[in-house]
């Protein structure tokens, strides 16, 4: 079969994922107050676009290698999201799942990168973290429904939404993270596994508009609410 060059489509969805990757920082520049509740989520789209517009091009020229970058993201994306997570999960035991989960990553991470000396790409470490945050995410959206009987846990607000793209993201790229290691190489698994990046960054970076945009909205609304109230009175 004649491999298929799908290079050109890869870096146009790439610059999509980079164009929607900004549409939440800014809301979060010019709305801070609003947005608030999703500031680390913000941050975090800033590591991701900052790593791959300069990390990853530094570590190339400065460290002959294009694998230092995502190994410092791999554990700085980690303990974002965990912090995200970790006051949304509504367990009594929270906090000793969160050091339970940190010192598996941590000794996945110091293993694969310091121990075993490790110079290709990360892939257990960013493996077991994916699956780690994943599971973060599974026991929020439990403890949501079984500790409120509320109907209001089943209305799709921006945390539902970010911890939706949060699922899908890490779930999309878990097995190509895994696998990564030992096909990077191949010039074909490059393309694929650029392709399947890209278009789950779009997907996960959309909702991630869709939920800054809700909180948008939600506080103008609560805004405009406390103001008629009080020329009400």
């Amino acid at each position: 079969m004649k491999n298929i060059n799908t290079y050109p489509i890869t870096t146009y969805l790439l610059y999509l994922s980079l164009l929607l990757g900004f549409i939440p920082i800014t809301i979060s520049v010019f709305f801070p107050k609003k947005t608030k509740s999703l500031r680390i989520i913000s941050f975090y789209l800033f590591v991701t676009i900052f790593t791959d517009l300069f990390l990853n091009p530094i570590s190339k020229v400065y460290f002959n290698s294009p694998f230092i970058a995502s190994k410092i993201f791999t554990a700085v994306e980690f303990a974002l999201v965990s912090l995200y997570l970790y006051p949304l999960i509504q367990l009594k035991s929270k906090k000793s799942i969160f050091v339970y989960f940190s010192s598996i990553f941590a000794t996945a991470i110091i293993t694969e990168n310091i121990l075993i000396h490790n110079q290709s790409f990360d892939s257990v470490s960013t493996g077991v973290s994916a699956l780690l945050i994943l599971i973060l995410s599974i026991i929020h959206l439990f403890s949501r429904v079984s500790y409120n009987s509320n109907l209001e846990i089943f209305k799709i607000d921006s945390t539902f939404l970010i911890v939706s793209s949060i699922i899908i993201y890490f779930s999309g790229t878990f097995f190509i993270y895994i696998l990564t290691k030992n096909n990077f190489f191949d010039e074909n698994f490059r393309t694929y596994y650029s392709l399947i990046n890209a278009l789950v960054l779009i997907i996960r970076n959309l909702i991630m508009v869709v939920a800054f945009l809700k909180s948008l909205k939600s506080s103008f609304n609560q805004s405009a609410f406390l103001s008629s109230t009080k020329y009400s009175i």
